[in-house]
């Protein structure tokens, strides 16, 4: 295409020089047989190669309207280790981009502004430890604050103002370049890991768990992804099964207690998709 456009040109400038010259009738020859090459071409390639998935205009059409109503929108994927979070949220980036929307995926659920704070004091009181997962030698930090009240509401509150400054700062500048924002994991994650490390599986009907969950409604689009502990922990082993446990009653408490959709992850990663666009369809209309 990039030569088709330098002939032309190449064709104007010629002929507002001498239109009688022969450099004119070689430029335009050559116009000529590059366009009928590349016109040729691309009915060659409709005719010769197949389309995967074949899909009719009508369906590009209704595909583009369907996805046009989730312009704008932050779409989270919570859920315990292990059901899928990333694949789905790469998944449905796919087919948004396919409808014609740019969608970016963003990893939420540490965003630490003000959490540095109980994280200094716990790292002096030794209440953060590092934990081997498998015999790979990955590596995960544990802040166990079961038992100290004022440093788990501290790091409950820090948390959550962590998470509307990375709504408002990080999340609310994508959305000017990026027609969706997907966030892979954020506050009901957030949430459960906090129930976890402090101890408290019953944070979700306290009032900062309250306020966690009215307010991850009010900042994203929620879809919890659920699947029965043994399943998640044949996926992902490294994670114990009581953490595992804990962390599930906080998501199903999420997805009661709140606005969130529950999204059933024990189907092949495809069928899981589909039910996720089932959701967000009867979320947007």
């Amino acid at each position: 295409m990039k030569k088709l456009y330098a002939l032309a040109m190449a064709c104007i400038c010629a002929l507002f020089i001498n239109p009688n010259s022969l450099g004119v009738t070689i430029a335009v020859s050559l116009f000529v047989i590059f366009f009928l090459s590349y016109m040729a071409g691309i009915g060659w390639k409709l005719i010769t190669e197949k389309s995967v998935m074949p899909i009719t205009l009508e369906e590009v059409r209704s595909r583009a309207y369907k996805v046009a109503k989730l312009k704008g929108a932050t779409i989270c994927l919570s859920g315990n280790d292990g059901v899928g979070k990333t694949t789905q949220a790469f998944l449905l980036k796919s087919h948004l981009e396919q409808g014609g929307l740019e969608t970016v995926v963003v990893w939420g659920r540490w965003p630490a502004f003000f959490s540095y704070a109980p994280i200094f004091v716990g790292k002096l009181l030794g209440l953060n430890k590092k934990v081997t997962l498998n015999s790979n030698g990955a590596v995960r930090g544990v802040h166990e604050y079961q038992g100290m009240p004022p440093i788990a509401k501290l790091w409950s509150l820090s948390m959550l103002f962590d998470a509307i400054i990375f709504k408002i700062v990080k999340v609310n500048v994508l959305k000017l370049k990026y027609d969706v924002v997907i966030l892979d994991r954020f506050l009901p994650d957030i949430l459960a890991d906090i129930a976890y490390e402090t101890g408290n599986p019953d944070i979700p009907d306290t009032y900062i768990g309250k306020a966690y969950l009215n307010i991850g409604n009010r900042l994203a689009t929620n879809l919890i992804l659920d699947a029965p502990e043994v399943v998640t922990f044949n996926r992902k082993s490294e994670v114990p099964m009581s953490e595992l446990q804990v962390k599930r009653r906080i998501y199903l408490k999420a997805a009661t207690g709140g606005k969130s959709d529950l999204v059933m992850a024990t189907d092949h990663m495809q069928q899981t998709q589909e039910k996720i666009l089932r959701s967000l369809k009867s979320m947007f209309g």
